[in-house]
């Protein structure tokens, strides 16, 4: 931040924006449209911009109000740029400023509002052979107040991504017709992430080496994950956070106590997908008589085990063995997807779906990696229950600060039919049922209920039905369900 005319006035219509967009996404802070003070700026003395009325156009273009625009010097962000003694201090001055007064007359902050950017540089020719070189920068800011126990600290997430793709097999002993007969790549990848909440303080450090590669009829794609090295560090846990779910033998929780420790996650892997009609079919099998199949294999630890068992390493309070006195995670991983449709008319098929995940922690670990583990409900689950509300099995989640724990299993069951009926101009109509629930794999004391058992297992799965409308515009689509 320069703090030059133009910065100024930059930072002054992101505010402005993310109010906006607020609004347009829901307005969960209740922001009354006729209290709105933030105005935006620009570097011009325009009488005729100083009262507007914007957001005109229709629903996209966001929300109708009156708004404003004042001279760049004037802004409030100038007189705070001016008057604060250190970033610190111009961080803490920028979020107490008000922006609006909710509807029961309270007033919005700047640091009651969050915002997320990203910027990507790629060169496609790097070394003059098709090589696609690809650098990715990711902010994201939340404002986080009231969390019992905790102090208010914001949410601060930064990461950088480094990629490297060459368009042939990188391996040894490839031999020339395989070579000739498949669209190879080979990628690797190198990334940073920091993500600092009031609760604790986390690094992921995350190196890859890939191989991808299609059929010569392109309706077959081949992922070889060679190697895939994750270091999670967790500098700081706050006390409350710590003692609560950590320390606590009456309140511990074996998962997050698991998941928030330095680990490694060393694995391998290979994914195969097949659709019938072609992978680079516009708009997949959608409204077609066609498939597709998607097997997904992966381990992890085992390459590290064999080291650590040999070199007679360390051995943790846990009974895991560790490397440079960091424990590492040891699991296997199997998936199963199948989607067909069948097509009735030029105005009616039926889409059906079927997917299966299972995920055995072994060895070294007793407990899965929290991001290896299953969630169901959602968009792309059982449509009758939001994101990670759904099981396992017959456990219901009843502390909503550790409940996105809790709400994860080893084993996932999905299945879902749907009878899709063209309405008009490119608008379809669907009538869907859906079923399915996770699992765990072990009997948890945090999730009672939630092992999976032969004799009870069909009378945990979950059940939703509902209608949908889907915008098809040929090149994408757009669903609006209701479960």
């Amino acid at each position: 931040f320069t703090g030059d005319f133009h910065a100024i006035g930059a930072a002054n219509n992101l505010l402005a924006a993310m109010l906006d967009n607020h609004i347009h996404q829901g307005n969960a802070l209740g922001i009354d449209t006729r209290r709105i003070t933030w105005k935006r700026c620009v570097d011009m003395n325009d009488r005729q911009l100083r009262n507007i009325v914007c957001g005109l156009g229709g629903k996209v273009n966001g929300v109708p109000r009156e708004d404003g625009f004042d001279i760049t010097v004037a802004s409030e962000i100038m007189a705070v740029f001016c008057l604060a003694s250190s970033m610190a201090d111009l961080k803490e001055r920028l979020s107490r400023i008000v922006v609006a007064y909710t509807y029961d007359e309270k007033p919005v902050t700047a640091g009651d509002l969050g915002a997320a950017a990203n910027l990507t540089y790629q060169n496609r020719n790097v070394f003059h052979g098709s090589e696609i070189f690809s650098l990715k920068f990711r902010t994201a800011f939340e404002a986080i107040r009231g969390l019992k126990g905790y102090a208010d600290q914001n949410y601060f997430e930064y990461s950088i991504e480094g990629g490297l793709q060459f368009p042939d097999f990188i391996f040894p002993f490839v031999s020339h017709d395989f070579r000739r007969r498949s669209r190879a790549n080979t990628e690797f990848n190198l990334m940073y992430a920091s993500q600092n909440r009031p609760e604790f303080h986390r690094r992921v450090l995350t190196a890859a080496w890939k191989y991808r590669w299609n059929s010569k009829e392109r309706n077959s794609q081949h992922r070889f994950d060679l190697l895939d090295i994750n270091y999670v560090f967790m500098p700081w846990i706050s006390d409350t956070f710590y003692k609560t779910y950590i320390e606590n033998p009456e309140s511990r929780n074996a998962i997050i106590a698991y998941n928030y420790k330095n680990l490694f996650i060393v694995k391998l892997g290979y994914q195969y997908l097949y659709s019938s009609v072609g992978l680079a079919t516009p708009m997949g099998i959608y409204g077609k008589d066609a498939y597709t199949l998607r097997l997904g294999v992966e381990t992890a630890g085992n390459l590290l085990h064999g080291i650590c068992n040999l070199a007679e390493t360390k051995v943790n309070e846990d009974g895991q063995r560790t490397l440079f006195n960091i424990a590492y995670a040891q699991y296997a991983k199997f998936d199963f997807d199948i989607c067909k449709s069948i097509r009735f008319s030029n105005r009616t098929s039926m889409a059906m779906h079927f997917a299966l995940g299972i995920a055995c922690p072994y060895g070294n670990s007793d407990i899965l990696p929290y991001e290896k583990r299953y969630f169901s409900g959602g968009a792309n689950s059982v449509r009758g229950w939001s994101v990670r509300s759904l099981g396992p099995g017959a456990f219901m989640g009843s502390d909503g600060n550790i409940d996105f724990i809790n709400q994860t299993g080893d084993i996932k069951l999905d299945m879902s039919v749907e009878l899709r009926m063209h309405l008009f101009w490119k608008v379809d109509g669907a009538l869907f049922v859906d079923a399915g629930n996770i699992w765990t794999l072990r009997d948890y004391k945090d999730q009672p209920g939630g092992q999976f058992r032969w004799d009870t297992c069909w009378e945990q799965i979950a059940v939703a039905y509902g209608l949908g409308l889907r915008l098809n515009l040929n090149y994408f689509l757009l669903r609006f369900d209701a479960g």
